[in-house]
């Protein structure tokens, strides 16, 4: 397995929290930010999307937002 999977593979709210992000359940497998209600984790396809910034990704691009880093 190749280091980009393995961390794709890590839960996305495991990966929030351990930066410091508190998301609280909405429903199911829903997830929000309690300060940003438009920034929502899906649990179950391991994605999250800011809508009121028309923001998306998995977990990569969750880091790479709230960490302002780049990927390469």
């Amino acid at each position: 397995m190749t280091r980009i999977k393995a961390v794709k593979q890590k839960a996305i709210l495991d990966v929030a929290e351990s930066l410091g992000y508190s998301f609280r359940r909405l429903s199911g497998q829903i997830f929000e930010h309690p300060d940003h209600d438009s920034f929502r984790i899906f649990a179950d396809t391991n994605t999250f999307k800011w809508f009121s910034r028309d923001i998306q990704g998995d977990v990569i691009d969750f880091v790479q937002l709230v960490a302002g880093v780049t990927f390469k």
